[in-house]
């Protein structure tokens, strides 16, 4: 079953644009999806192998634990010495600031059955409590607004589920204690969160009010309208690989937006892109995607172990910050996207099913 699940994993991103191409022929755009997601086909033997490595869990925590302390420190570094790049002094990481502010924002929250575990020493527990802070601190430092929406209903859940089996002290303070430290985090002045949030709360007030937001959400919310208006019309079998772009370039021909908008390639949010690319179909196939691993883990919880709810926990956390990233961006449309769901929900899934087994 694991197997399967893994293997329906990997095929389910290709499903949309496989649809699509099949309905509305070969388009570059779409013959690139397809292609990409298709060799990701190699991370089954991956998952395979990884099932068989003894001492998996520790090495899984321990890298969880190296990669939020490195981020924070680059991050810092960035900071401190004044690096600037194409997102100005926004931290980009090896990516840009969406997907380094998101899956690190991500190692940091899987980090918090850590902090709790008595199974090992305080120091390392200590260690661990840095690692999430610094986790913290690297996403705030990318501007990354969009996966800092997942803070609130996963600790929500932390209580409601892994908490459940902790003392009070454990199971309200370490939420509390992590909204308290997001919080002053983004009152620093240095930090360029705060400054993104207050700039997104004014866009959504002047939305509520009639009136055309500005800045990064504004952008946005043109690009949607565009492309809802898009799927509308062909809801039942979608308008295919290139549609994004002929809406695009329709609407700027009309004088609808302005060629600025011609730099984009997506609609910054994948629900809209599995919608306007194959419509009703693409939709389902992405909710598909993103509910699979949530399924695989509600039959391992069957079996009631620290370990399976440890792990069970980062998995919930994994999909619901890749869920609501893809809100705000078109994730599964960029490599970075695509490669690091499929390589973090196959150890995931492997560590699952390595629990399972003991």
């Amino acid at each position: 079953q694991a197997f399967e699940a893994t293997l329906l994993l990997m095929i389910e991103p290709a499903l949309s644009p496989l649809f699509a191409w099949l309905v509305h022929g070969l388009h570059p755009i779409g013959a690139d999806d397809v292609g990409r997601v298709l060799r990701l086909l190699l991370i089954i033997p991956l998952y395979l192998f990884l099932r068989h490595i003894v001492g998996l869990e520790r090495s899984w925590w321990a890298g969880l634990t190296l990669g939020a302390l490195i981020a924070g420190c680059y991050a810092l570094w960035h900071s401190m010495t004044g690096g600037e790049g194409q997102w100005h002094d926004r931290v980009s990481g090896p990516t840009n600031p969406i997907y380094f502010g998101g899956i690190v924002l991500a190692f940091g929250l899987m980090l918090l059955p850590r902090i709790s575990d008595t199974s090992i020493s305080l120091r390392q527990r200590v260690l661990v409590t840095l690692a999430v802070l610094f986790a913290l601190l690297a996403s705030a430092l990318s501007g990354s607004r969009g996966a800092w929406l997942a803070l609130p209903p996963l600790l929500l859940l932390y209580v409601l589920t892994l908490g459940s089996h902790q003392r009070p002290v454990w199971r309200f303070g370490v939420p509390l204690v992590l909204l308290l430290a997001a919080f002053l985090i983004g009152l620093l002045p240095a930090v360029p969160l705060g400054l993104r949030v207050t700039e997104g709360l004014s866009a959504v007030m002047a939305l509520a009010q009639g009136d055309v937001p500005v800045g990064s959400l504004g952008i946005r919310w043109a690009l949607w309208q565009i492309s809802i208006q898009g799927a509308i019309e062909n809801l039942v079998v979608g308008g295919g690989p290139g549609a994004f772009r002929l809406y695009l370039e329709q609407a700027v021909a009309a004088g609808q937006l302005d060629e600025f908008f011609l730099r984009y390639h997506h609609p910054h949010n994948q629900y809209v892109s599995a919608l306007l690319i194959a419509g009703i179909p693409g939709l389902l196939s992405l909710i598909a995607l993103l509910a699979l691993p949530l399924f695989v883990l509600l039959h391992q919880r069957r079996r009631e172990s620290d370990a399976i709810r440890r792990f069970g926990w980062c998995v919930l956390t994994m999909v619901l910050v890749f869920a609501v990233m893809s809100l705000t961006e078109s994730i599964f449309q960029r490599n970075n996207g695509i490669v690091w769901f499929a390589l973090l929900i196959s150890l995931g899934s492997a560590l699952l099913n390595t629990a399972n087994d003991q």
